[in-house]
C-alpha cells in the first residue's frame, strides 16, 4: 500500500500502480463496477484509460497555465 500511495501523491512520478487501482480507476469513470467491466471486451478498458491519462495530461496543462 505504500507503494501505491506514492504513486497517488507524486502524480506517477514514484511507486508502483497496481492493475487493480487501474481497473477500479477506469471503472469509475465508467460508473460501474470492476467485475462489470472485466466482463465487456477489452477495448472499453483501453479507452477508459487512454481517457484517464488525457485528463490528467489536460489538468496539468491547465495548472501550469494558470501560474502564470
Amino acid at each position: 500500500m505504500t507503494q501505491l500511495g506514492r504513486y497517488i501523491g507524486m502524480d506517477g512520478r514514484m511507486g508502483y500502480c497496481p492493475d487493480y487501482y487501474k481497473l477500479q480507476c477506469i471503472a469509475d469513470r465508467f460508473h460501474c463496477t470492476p467485475w462489470e467491466l472485466l466482463e465487456q471486451s477489452i477495448y472499453w478498458t483501453i479507452v477508459g484509460a487512454k481517457i484517464i491519462t488525457a485528463e490528467n495530461a489536460g489538468a496539468k496543462i491547465k495548472e501550469q497555465h494558470n501560474r502564470r
